[in-house]
């Protein structure tokens, strides 16, 4: 991957409320740039209200990228955000200098940043037949074999967590690796400058701008939008 460091993403980072969105939009307008979101819902067509996105007109004034291209129907995980948004921004920098880069999901950021682990595609067959194995012989089989394979792992993850176990042990069926080894295997982040800025504010203003902006939510049909993703 080219190395650009004359390319720079400001990240704009913080809690809920503290003002993400109107940094963003100053700073896009200061230097005639695009904000992509890094918020792990707002991907999502049918969840508008809840996840505070911006409004038809805002979405207007400045392009945005990763914003209602997906559908709740849609696996989407951190790992497709990572392999489109390297793609998305590959491209976007053949014209732009600066990209804003603004949400408050740490995973997406993180994977902006410093990269993720290249865990490999397992089969859906080994998965299925883990899952079988919990399913017949309970937890404590995965655990006994996890304890086995990958002592290492075994000794720091939730094995309590049978979700857990099964993504561990099926990159071990897949591979004859243990699963330490891909976590220990080298990251890298995307080529490019990173500027990152972390908001915060007064605890008693912020949590009132929160409890504004519940209210408001709720005022602009919050229930009802929650009611229609229970029933899909």
């Amino acid at each position: 991957m080219r190395q650009d460091k004359e390319k720079y993403i400001i990240i704009i980072a913080g809690p809920t409320a503290v003002g993400k969105t109107a940094l963003s939009f100053a700073l896009a307008t200061k230097y005639n740039a695009e904000i992509f979101s890094a918020d792990s819902r707002q991907v999502y067509k049918e969840m508008s209200i809840g996840t505070a996105k911006p409004t038809e007109s805002e979405l207007a004034q400045v392009k945005h990228h990763f914003i209602n291209n997906r559908s709740i129907q849609d696996g989407y995980s951190v790992g497709d955000y990572h392999n489109e948004i390297t793609e998305a921004l590959a491209t976007y920098f053949d014209t732009h200098d600066v990209a804003i880069l603004s949400g408050g999901t740490g995973m997406y950021i993180h994977a902006v940043r410093a990269g993720l682990n290249n865990y490999p595609t397992v089969s859906e067959e080994i998965v299925t037949d883990l899952e079988e194995t919990l399913r017949i012989g309970g937890i404590e089989m995965l655990q006994n074999e996890l304890e086995e394979s990958d002592p290492e792992y075994y000794d720091k993850v939730d094995i309590h967590n049978p979700a857990r176990l099964v993504r561990a042990l099926s990159v071990i069926h897949e591979t004859g690796e243990t699963f330490t080894s891909f976590q220990q295997k080298e990251k890298c982040g995307l080529p490019y400058t990173m500027i990152p800025i972390l908001l915060s504010r007064d605890r008693e203003e912020l949590y009132k701008r929160i409890d504004d902006r519940v209210h408001n939510m709720m005022k602009n049909g919050l229930l009802a939008e929650a009611r229609e993703l229970y029933n899909d």
